[in-house]
């Protein structure tokens, strides 16, 4: 969700309000995605999170 989110050319200008059903494994909130990411990240073991760190770290630099 948040590599999609942060690829769109018009993110910056994402509302709340916009579109989704408000179900977090249906639509989700994608800026509660770094977040959740970042739950997950210090749950797993070090070299998974080390890895997972690598492809977030990319996406955040987009947004």
């Amino acid at each position: 969700m948040w590599q999609h989110f942060v690829s769109l050319p018009d993110r910056l200008l994402w509302v709340d309000y916009e579109g989704g059903c408000g179900v977090w494994e249906c639509c989700g909130e994608p800026r509660e995605a770094p977040d959740v990411l970042e739950g997950v990240m210090l749950a797993l073991p070090k070299r998974s999170s080390r890895e997972l760190r690598q492809l977030v770290r990319k996406s955040d630099d987009l947004y």
